[in-house]
């Protein structure tokens, strides 16, 4: 998102309604560069809460961490079941 230098509710909306798609079909969304106005904007709407703050990265290096700490953790769990 570093090319998003500020966000506006329908905005706002349309990422949730993009979050909730991701929780409902088991998708982790994880966001990378995210600029201060939005991250603002995300923190007023509750939206860093419902994501996680985990799932915001610096860089697209970190998000690739990330992922792939969610990978290896599914696949724990799916060799454990």
């Amino acid at each position: 998102m570093q090319r998003v230098p500020a966000i506006d509710i329908s905005a706002l909306l349309k990422l949730e309604d993009f979050r909730k798609y991701c929780v409902k079909h088991h998708i982790v969304l994880i966001l990378s560069h995210v600029m201060e106005q939005p991250f603002k904007a995300m923190e007023k709407a509750g939206f860093v809460d419902d994501l996680g703050i985990n799932n915001f990265s610096d860089s697209i290096e970190e998000a690739l961490k990330r992922a792939e700490e969610i990978y290896k953790s599914y696949n724990k769990r799916k060799h454990c079941n």
